[in-house]
């Protein structure tokens, strides 16, 4: 979290509680109960074996974290 946003609340109207982390996409900030992790595993691209391109081999996945407010949880995740 930044830390120009320690010690603020909540981006919601009426919320006071403190904020637990900055939305990924619109920069707001939330508490607990106002956001939302999302995890997306994506797949790395396929490495050719080398003298056997008809074998199949398992392409490895990274995983990547999000923190998002209610308003953008519904919206589809570009990474930056």
């Amino acid at each position: 979290m930044d830390a120009s946003f320690e010690g603020a609340t909540c981006y919601v109207l009426g919320c006071v509680s403190p904020v637990a982390f900055v939305c990924a996409s619109c920069r707001r900030a939330c508490c607990e109960s106002h956001g939302r992790s999302v995890s997306i595993e994506r797949r790395a691209e396929r490495l050719e074996q080398s003298g056997h391109p008809w074998t199949l081999q398992r392409v490895p996945t990274r995983t990547e974290t999000y923190a998002l407010c209610l308003r953008c949880s519904k919206r589809p995740i570009t990474p930056t």
